[in-house]
């Protein structure tokens, strides 16, 4: 795994909490009571030997099931393929596949003059925005996504699109590293394909840019074709990619967003 994925894959974990973490000899686990494959996985950021994995996957396979949660494994490209042989082999099937994008920002031009409201803390009207755009249903879970937010410890911002008091947009970032993470940017159905997307974008560019950020990264479904061509437009390059396995007989399941 070269330099900048390594230090991507962390930046991930960081910028996207779980509610529990654990670490299990060299690998990550987070468990977030079943709220999205990202933050409901096992993310093994070594790989010894095929003997050894399958011991380390059988034990975490018991803390997750303890947790109510299914065994839910990420896997980079780059790992070795016997990992993939060993996660079908033993009762796991691909359910999800991420692209990584990454784009330095000297090479984005502010496109938008329009400026949109910025906080550097989040607050109650940027996490019922979210919770409304994204579409997360039920009071557990949108406690789970509230909390995940409000836990993110590195230097961010959350933008706001509004319309009459009513945020209709928003997303958030995170800086680290030199790094600026975008995250969740949605805006509501009816006001799509009217700037306010390029808008929330920009303001993550000049933010970056005012504190000497040298990258500019995001992830997005493998399978969202049109959001990856105007990524591509804007000069974002596929790194790399992730795929979720998860355990097929687990009695628990995951609500992805």
């Amino acid at each position: 795994m070269n330099n900048q994925i390594k230090i991507i894959e962390e930046l991930l974990l960081n910028s996207i909490p779980s509610i529990k973490t654990i670490i299990f000899a060299g690998w990550v686990l987070r468990l977030n009571a079943g709220y999205t494959y990202r933050a409901n996985c096992i993310c093994p950021l070594q790989f010894d030997s095929e003997s050894e994995f399958s011991k380390k996957l059988k034990e975490c396979e018991k803390i997750f099931e303890l947790n109510a949660i299914p065994p839910i494994v990420k896997v980079t490209e780059f790992m070795p393929k016997e990992l993939r042989d060993i996660l079908v082999n033993s009762g796991y099937a691909k359910i999800k596949t991420v692209n990584t994008m990454c784009v330095p920002l000297a090479d984005i031009k502010i496109n938008s003059a329009e400026k949109l409201e910025t906080i550097a803390k989040v607050d109650e009207e940027w996490l019922e925005a979210s919770t409304r755009l994204i579409g997360v249903m039920g009071e557990e879970l949108q406690a789970v996504h509230r909390l995940g937010i409000r836990n993110i410890a590195y230097n961010s911002i959350f933008v706001k699109a509004k319309k009459d008091n009513k945020v209709i947009g928003c997303a958030y970032g995170t800086m680290e590293r030199g790094y600026v993470g975008i995250y969740d940017l949605h805006v509501e159905e009816k006001y799509q394909n009217k700037g306010l997307g390029t808008a929330i974008f920009n303001e993550m560019v000049q933010w970056g840019k005012s504190n000497n950020a040298n990258y500019l990264y995001l992830i997005v479904h493998s399978k969202n074709d049109n959001a990856i061509k105007l990524y591509e437009k804007m000069g974002f390059e596929i790194i790399y990619t992730y795929d979720f396995y998860k355990k097929e007989d687990s009695l628990y399941e995951v609500i992805d967003g």
